[in-house]
């Protein structure tokens, strides 16, 4: 059959069959070999990420807890911290000649599964001794977080002097166990 055939035709079939041939062997042998290789590939990576599961997870649960720290996060739900910050509060003022000028209710609200409770409380006396009182509550007791501090200072006509008030905002945030 290809003996009657010029070498310009048999040059034609051969290119034709070279295509076939690699055409077949991609899609019976190559094909398979390919996506296994792409398998494995993916499946070494995610053995990876594994092996190095633990120590991720070490590393969040450090990150929670310092974010827990700053928040002034309170897991247990049945502290009442407008009790300890009141007794830390009155101990301050009767130590340092401070005056605790109003301390009203709890300010609590829900977002989410969360309790924000704010506590607000009006101090009054010197500057420094106002500070010494923050810093006792942000650093040193840290019942929460300090969110703002107000100082302002107001004269009092009868006895003509100055007074210095620190209005606190101390929140606590609390996770709502459903």
């Amino acid at each position: 059959m290809f003996k009657n055939l010029t070498y310009r035709k048999k040059n034609k079939w051969l290119v034709v069959g070279l295509i076939l041939f690699a055409f077949f062997s991609y899609k019976m042998a190559f094909q398979n070999t390919i996506s296994v290789y792409s398998d494995v590939q993916k499946l070494e990576a995610q053995l990876r990420l594994a092996q190095d599961a633990p120590q991720k997870v070490n590393q969040l649960r450090q990150q929670m807890m310092s974010i827990d720290h700053v928040l002034g996060t309170s897991q247990r739900a049945d502290t009442n911290v407008q009790q300890q910050l009141l007794g830390i509060v009155t101990d301050y003022c009767q130590k340092r000649d401070v005056v605790l000028r109003e301390f009203p209710k709890t300010i609590q609200k829900t977002q989410e599964d969360y309790l924000v409770e704010t506590n607000i409380f009006t101090v009054e006396g010197g500057f420094i001794k106002l500070l010494e009182l923050v810093y006792l509550l942000e650093q040193k007791s840290r019942i929460g977080k300090i969110a703002s501090v107000n100082f302002l200072s107001k004269k009092d006509f009868k006895t003509k002097s100055l007074a210095l008030t620190a209005t606190i905002y101390l929140q606590n945030v609390k996770k709502v166990s459903k």
